[in-house]
């Protein structure tokens, strides 16, 4: 878990970017937010940290669709 949050870190990949894209959110408001984090992590797109899974199969897809459009 620790090698998949430091990978997340040194790539720069921010949550709230990558969650919208992946059509999923985390709301403003305070409650509904810590329930959508908890959901988030449940289904392991979010580490414990709070980091974007490098791992899971959604931001794997997003990151390869993103380097095919930044070359």
């Amino acid at each position: 878990m620790l090698r998949k949050h430091r990978m997340a870190v040194a790539q720069n990949i921010n949550r709230d970017t990558v969650l919208p894209a992946l059509g999923l959110s985390a709301p403003k408001k305070l409650a509904l937010r810590r329930d959508a984090l908890k959901k988030l992590i449940g289904d392991r797109v979010l580490l414990p940290t709070g980091v974007i899974n490098m791992g899971h199969p959604l931001v794997s897809a997003w990151l390869k669709n993103n380097e095919k459009k930044s070359k």
